[in-house]
């Protein structure tokens, strides 16, 4: 949905993800710490970008799971330019 990022601006999201940060899945995101799964559409999103963590070695292990084919194939998984227009839209 443009626009929510569940009180982070674009960037900070952007920042946060490209950043090696854990990031939760928007569907487990009410558990507690330790039953949320890590978002897809981050891991998608560093391997469209051919983004391999560095430090976070359980998010470079995620990462490279994932057949570059199918993360730039997503079109739900935007590139930085986009994510950015598309959660900077005003809203009515």
């Amino acid at each position: 949905m443009p626009g929510w990022l569940g009180g982070e601006t674009p960037e900070d999201t952007y920042n946060h993800v490209v950043g090696e940060g854990e990031f939760a899945c928007h569907m487990t995101r009410h558990l507690p710490d330790e039953d949320m799964s890590r978002c897809r559409g981050s891991i998608l999103f560093l391997k469209k970008m051919c983004k391999i963590p560095k430090y976070n070695i359980d998010l470079q292990r995620a990462v490279n799971a994932i057949d570059y084919k199918e993360a730039a194939s997503d079109k739900n998984i935007l590139l930085r330019h986009e994510f950015l227009n598309h959660h900077n839209q005003q809203k009515d």
